[in-house]
């Protein structure tokens, strides 16, 4: 008897410890009269802060000039060009010779014959003057002298002018630039007002840039722009916002953007390269979530917000993303606690604590 009941002792104490280990190893996950896991995550967390951010974009195009810029080197008189240094594409420097120019012999001969009627027109000038002085001729022919004197005189000018008075001339670069066209050859006899060269002075060189519609609408006249080839050329070019095109293209969706690049370039990429550009549009201020707190499902990005130590998903709408923060437009308010580090670990309702 007595044995017996040392037995169901035994069993009774061994089934007690069993139910003892459950309860020690299930209790955390057992759910409060509210349904809710009482089970914590420590996660990192900050405020929502407001924060400067700039869109930036990239965009590409080319190299061009500036057609109203462009400066044209016309003849002033006829004559024949004798020796020509350059050819369309060259780069030349200020003060480069572009080419030698020899004076037609007849307008030469033109300003020698001017030259000499108004040397004898001074010459009767001064002595009707005289004459006049001493009451030996009449007022009427002093004046026609005088008008003769000024007529002749006149002319000179105006052949000088022209130019007449140098029988050969070299031309030169008057700035840094490219030559974009040559319009004439040795050997040849042209006219007066004859274009010889059409060149592309470097302090007015322009990137044509594509960029989307939603990017243009963001630049203004204080946006940085910075170009360099697509390929080769590493160190990045300045440039300066001059225009936003107002049609889109019909091909490729785009708008066209004009930047005038800063002066001090030193005409190392031809006409015509390839760029890539780098552009900062406007600066505004908007709410700043750091990258690590965003989360994103199907329905599109999500943060989770800490209130009296739950965990809230809420979703928000994104704006620019610099990097290291996201600018958030919509969903939540400064100042709110929100999960950064760890937080892909909640759930909607979850306890929280915080790791910092």
């Amino acid at each position: 008897m007595v044995l017996s009941s040392l037995r169901v002792l035994a069993h009774l104490k061994s089934n007690a410890c069993y139910c003892l280990l459950l309860l020690v190893v299930f209790l955390p996950f057992c759910p409060t009269a509210n349904g809710t896991s009482e089970t914590s995550a420590a996660v990192h967390t900050t405020r929502v802060r407001e924060q400067n951010f700039s869109r930036s974009f990239t965009a590409y195009g080319r190299l061009d000039s500036t057609p109203n810029s462009n400066e044209v080197i016309s003849l002033p008189r006829g004559g024949i060009i004798t020796r020509l240094w350059v050819i369309t594409g060259q780069r030349v420097r200020k003060g480069d010779p572009l080419f030698e120019f020899q004076t037609d012999p007849d307008a030469v001969k033109q300003y020698q014959q001017a030259k000499a009627a108004y040397a004898v027109a001074q010459q009767e000038y001064r002595r009707q003057q005289q004459l006049l002085s001493e009451h030996l001729t009449a007022q009427a022919t002093f004046q026609n002298a005088r008008q003769a004197m000024e007529d002749t005189r006149a002319s000179l000018l105006a052949a000088e002018k022209n130019g007449q008075s140098v029988e050969t001339e070299i031309f030169t670069a008057k700035t840094d630039a490219v030559v974009l066209q040559t319009s004439v050859s040795e050997g040849d006899r042209v006219p007066a007002s004859s274009v010889a060269l059409t060149l592309a002075p470097a302090q007015h060189w322009i990137a044509r840039l594509n960029v989307l519609p939603e990017d243009a609408s963001s630049l203004t006249e204080d946006s940085r722009i910075q170009v360099l080839p697509v390929f080769g050329h590493p160190s990045a070019i300045d440039a300066k916002l001059l225009k936003i095109g107002a049609q889109i293209n019909v091909e490729t969706r785009l708008l066209e953007v004009t930047a005038e690049l800063t002066p001090v370039h030193d005409m190392a990429l031809p006409l015509g390269t390839l760029l890539k550009s780098t552009i900062l549009g406007g600066t505004h201020t908007g709410l700043a979530v750091p990258r690590s707190a965003v989360l994103f499902d199907d329905k599109g990005a999500y943060v989770y917000r800490l209130q009296n130590a739950k965990a809230e998903m809420i979703y928000v709408i994104l704006g620019i993303d610099n990097g290291n923060f996201i600018e958030i437009t919509s969903g939540i308010d400064q100042g709110d606690i929100i999960a950064t580090e760890g937080s892909y670990q909640l759930e909607d309702g979850m306890a929280v604590r915080s790791a910092n």
